[in-house]
């Protein structure tokens, strides 16, 4: 994680815009490899979006932290952030970790923070680079297929939050697909 935090940081500074960790940011050693991965994969899709979405001169935040606690907490997070709907109640007692970045960019039209998480919806148009649309998509599988969510506040500033439990479901058949939302 610190390597992939100093290397955003780094492409940052040669985009022209800023990634800063937050101060409140916590994570322990020794995360289960599928857990790391997601992590991973969260922070990187979000931390570039948001690189691209300030363009030179913005800036970028970001925080990840590792809660602990019991099944209780994970739900007190989750209504806290208005993501109670799609977030398993049965969180283990080894917590939650939070991801959380905010950026100063244009933010996220209205017409698309309904389905800005579906395969193929981007807020930027094809500029020949690629595909579009890809990268929140997998965010949201990841969170999703281990009991968790994403969302996304667009006011002033653009916030993404997820959520990945530390532990999935039981039961979950859908924990080894990678596969993107359909």
């Amino acid at each position: 994680m610190a390597a992939l935090v100093l290397a955003k940081m780094a492409q940052a500074d040669e985009a022209g815009c800023q990634v800063t960790l937050s101060a409140l940011s916590l994570l322990r050693d020794g995360l289960a490899a599928d857990l790391r991965d997601d992590v991973l994969l969260v922070v990187g899709n979000l931390v570039d979006n948001a690189m691209e979405s300030v363009g030179p001169g913005g800036a970028v935040e970001l925080l990840v932290r590792q809660h602990s606690g019991g099944a209780g907490e994970h739900g007190v997070l989750a209504r806290a952030e208005g993501v109670s709907e799609g977030v398993s109640d049965g969180v283990s007692a080894e917590g939650t970790i939070e991801i959380r970045v905010i950026d100063d960019g244009p933010g996220v039209p209205e017409h698309l923070q309904e389905s800005i998480f579906t395969a193929g919806v981007s807020t930027r148009s094809d500029d020949g680079r690629g595909l579009r649309g890809i990268g929140l998509a997998l965010v949201a599988r990841a969170c999703e297929r281990r009991g968790g969510a994403v969302v996304c506040e667009s006011d002033r500033e653009t916030v993404f939050s997820a959520f990945l439990p530390v532990t999935r479901p039981a039961g979950d058949s859908a924990q080894q697909s990678g596969e993107l939302p359909s």
